[in-house]
């Protein structure tokens, strides 16, 4: 289990909490189907699972641009 930690800004628990307040608030179900969705070619929330490929790609993508990546 992981605990919070004292900073909000870096707490994975407190932005996963964050996460599931948001997907409430867009009326999307989390208790059916994938934690976390992914966006069809229409930008329409998809019921496919989310692959390490998507996670890896996009965190490249975020790393670069942040002239990080090696």
């Amino acid at each position: 289990m992981i605990k919070e930690c004292p900073d909000p800004k870096i707490c994975p628990v407190a932005n996963l909490k964050l996460y599931v307040k948001l997907c409430d608030l867009m009326c999307v179900n989390l208790r059916e189907g994938h934690l976390f969705r992914v966006l069809n070619s229409k930008s329409e929330i998809a019921e496919d699972p989310l692959v390490g490929s998507a996670i890896a790609n996009r965190l490249a993508l975020h790393l670069r641009s942040a002239g990080i990546y090696d």
